[in-house]
């Protein structure tokens, strides 16, 4: 049995998230090169559908983060039952990492929206509304 099979992938992903961080993330296939030029053997094929899931599960975690709005009351509103819709999935399912990954969605989504509410680009109305976004 091959020792890099997608479980020692996923494992050496999550290692080095958090050893070094978010911003360590990196692909199966990227880690998978990486042990392959130090010896390893890899089966391409397991690789392949390894790093195909972590794309797909990706897409849809940004898919999700671009479906929030919150540029103005009607439309946060809705955002926030969807956001909360979903963490009560997440906790039925007792999914935790999907309950950080959430996390991450909204501290992001609050980042860029008190970033706008800065910009000398919009309007004082604009900025009002975003500067509205709940702390903490």
């Amino acid at each position: 049995m091959n020792p890099w099979a997608q479980p020692r992938l996923e494992q050496t992903q999550q290692a080095l998230t958090e050893k070094f961080g978010a911003g360590a993330l990196t692909s199966p296939a990227s880690i998978a090169r990486t042990v392959a030029d130090e010896g390893a053997v890899l089966r391409h094929p397991e690789v392949f559908q390894c790093d195909v899931k972590w794309r797909e599960r990706n897409l849809k975690k940004w898919e999700f983060r671009e479906r929030l709005d919150f540029s103005n009351l009607s439309s946060a509103f809705e955002s926030v039952v969807k956001l909360e819709e979903r963490r009560l999935q997440l906790q039925v399912d007792n999914k935790t990492t999907g309950l950080k990954e959430l996390r991450d969605i909204v501290t992001a989504a609050r980042k860029d929206s008190l970033l706008q509410a800065r910009s000398k680009i919009l309007d004082d109305r604009g900025r009002g509304q975003l500067r509205r976004f709940p702390s903490g």
